[in-house]
């Protein structure tokens, strides 16, 4: 029959330091648990006159439950297996009940419910942290025991890969893409390119747009005086808005108004033009 390991000196200095902070917020938690009030006392009054059964059996329950935590966490760590767990858990949810129905039951208490009712929902808690902690443990042991995503495994003295379905699946599609890439002999062998792209489900390459020219449109220049927004400004010229912001950081070309509203002068634009068509003629003649 399995036994519950003996816990390490860090894991019991753990569960301690756990206990003192369960005590340092028991008083406000759990308050009909820490400060009992027995019907008749002087202090009776501030209290409501009515049983309230469910509030005092769920503090049972919930201070119960944190002294459990605060041990089991450890208990999953050092088990050998699920059997011993749960021998340990078990045995540790009697423990927790016996300690906390000794040490906090009052005899104000059974103004509210009975003891018995309050270790029935001690008992229920404490069975669903029970299920709880066995099934972090069997995550664990799942995640433990998972196996490896490239097993090998001796056959005839050399060594093999172990296969699944979709390992099986994966290396047939490594395979016909190693297909694909073999340069065949012979005058009508298809090139490596043309077996790619022969692929099933092989996107093409996006093709490159083309590079346009635009050409100044010297009507909007026509006035010497106006001045121009954005968008004509750049079209009076030849080129993107995106060119004409950047001509604008680089100080090529200075608009005048504030931030959206910044308009430019034509005599500017007639003279950024002609300066950029002097620059093109002359590195021309030096190619």
């Amino acid at each position: 029959m399995a036994e519950c390991p003996n816990l390490p000196l860090e894991a019991q200095a753990a569960i301690e330091r756990a206990r003192e902070h369960i005590y340092h917020h028991a008083q406000m938690t759990w308050d009909m648990l820490f400060h009992p009030i027995s019907r008749g006392s002087p202090g009776a009054a501030v209290f409501s006159a009515k049983p309230t059964p469910a509030i005092l059996a769920l503090q049972f329950r919930e201070y119960a439950q944190a002294l459990f935590n605060a041990e089991a966490l450890h208990y999953c760590d050092q088990a050998k297996n699920e059997a011993e767990l749960q021998i340990c858990l078990k045995e540790l949810a009697e423990r927790i009940a016996a300690e906390v129905i000794s040490d906090r039951w009052h005899d104000s208490h059974s103004f509210h419910c009975s003891r018995a009712e309050c270790e029935d929902a001690m008992g229920s808690g404490l069975a669903t942290r029970i299920e709880h902690w066995m099934g972090e443990h069997r995550k664990v042991a799942a995640r433990k025991w998972r196996i490896p995503e490239d097993p090998i495994e001796p056959v005839g003295g050399k060594t093999a890969r172990a296969t699944t379905p979709e390992q099986s699946r994966h290396d047939k599609a490594k395979e016909m893409m190693a297909r694909a890439g073999e340069v065949l002999e012979g005058s009508n062998a298809p090139t490596q390119k043309d077996q790619v792209l022969a692929i099933p489900h092989a996107a093409p390459l996006p093709k490159k747009r083309p590079r346009r020219f635009r050409e100044p449109n010297l009507e909007l220049l026509k006035n010497q005086e106006a001045t121009l927004n954005r968008k004509n400004a750049a079209e009076s010229l030849g080129v993107t808005e995106r060119t004409l912001d950047r001509w604008i950081i680089d100080k090529e070309l200075v608009p005048v108004g504030p931030g959206s509203r910044k308009r430019f002068r034509t005599k500017d634009l007639i003279r950024l033009l002609n300066r950029r068509n002097r620059d093109k003629a002359d590195k021309s003649r030096q190619e």
